[in-house]
């Protein structure tokens, strides 16, 4: 998920380097679903090398959320 503000060109018009700007907040794996039986992880994670069979047990932690901001500026 991503949401993006592009900021006022109005900000920008006295500005000598500075032509425009934006602000955005992004997140992935903010929900897991999953069966009720799997009390362990998110199925489609593996640690493994090889091709992942959808197994879990309690040596396997979730995905961790992922949260940040960014900036854009263009001079």
């Amino acid at each position: 998920m991503v949401l993006s503000f592009e900021l006022p060109k109005d900000l920008f018009k006295n500005s000598r380097f500075l032509k425009a700007g934006s602000f955005n907040i992004f997140a992935r794996d903010l929900f897991m679903f999953r069966p009720t039986e799997n009390i362990y992880t998110d199925p489609e994670f593996s640690n493994s090398t090889g091709n992942g069979v959808g197994n879990t047990d309690i040596n396997q932690t979730p995905t961790t959320r992922k949260i940040g901001v960014g900036f854009n500026l263009v001079f």
